[in-house]
């Protein structure tokens, strides 16, 4: 932390993520880990080592049926699924369709982590 301000600014967020090439799968973990820097909040690793309440690619329920993964999962306060672009094109609507905890946790969908697709 630099002098009482997070370790990474709004603008040097948007500035890093704007030029960003990587693909979903290789941008989410360090994209919500910058999110958590620039928050001043801890990591999910840091917060939580051994992974029970606060982890990356935790399995979850599909809504459908069948099982898939959330990015980012917190008992009791979220799970997150990072897409690039691709999907919001391919879809034209960004909604709760796909992968859901089933612990209670809101669901949220982020699009457009890196310039893929």
């Amino acid at each position: 932390m630099r002098q009482g301000l997070p370790e990474l600014t709004p603008r040097e967020f948007i500035e890093k993520w704007k030029a960003s090439r990587l693909t979903e799968r290789s941008a989410a973990q360090s994209y919500f880990n910058d999110l958590c820097k620039m928050l001043s909040k801890p990591t999910p690793t840091d917060s939580d080592p051994e992974g029970t309440w606060f982890t990356f690619e935790k399995v979850a329920s599909k809504t459908g049926g069948g099982k898939g993964w959330s990015d980012v999962w917190k008992r009791g306060c979220f799970a997150i699924e990072f897409k690039g672009m691709h999907y919001a094109r391919s879809t034209r609507k960004v909604g709760n369709r796909g992968t859901y905890s089933g612990k209670g946790e809101p669901h949220v969908r982020i699009c457009n982590v890196a310039q893929s697709g």
